[in-house]
């Protein structure tokens, strides 16, 4: 069901990249979310675009792909193994001793919210 224009507005000055968002994105393999962030509101104020629901328009951009971000596949480019590490790191897991890079970042993938 679409809103009455009435109810669609631009670009709040108070829109956050959200925790559920971030979480959204991670469940969903998608990298670089503080980038494609920026691009979505830069793309929104520099275009006046009113949305009635903010967050499934940015949601709908980063399926999109609107920012141009990810891999000839249509598939989020892979993250790089210091972006495992810094996602490890934000949820508090360190690599062991003698832990391989490829099972540090299983133990991390396998602690993301399913």
């Amino acid at each position: 069901m679409v809103k009455p224009r009435s109810s669609m507005t631009q670009l709040p000055a108070d829109f956050a990249l959200t925790e559920p968002l971030k979480q959204w994105a991670r469940l969903h393999g998608y990298t670089r979310i503080e980038d494609r962030f920026e691009y979505f509101c830069d793309w929104a104020r520099s275009r006046a675009v009113e949305y009635a629901d903010w967050p499934a328009a940015f949601r709908n951009s980063v399926r999109g792909d609107w920012a141009h971000f990810n891999g000839p596949n249509g598939r989020p480019i892979a993250k790089s193994e210091q972006e495992w590490l810094a996602e490890g790191r934000e949820r508090g897991i360190n690599p062991k001793p003698g832990e391989s890079t490829r099972d540090f970042i299983r133990r991390v993938q396998q602690a993301l919210p399913q």
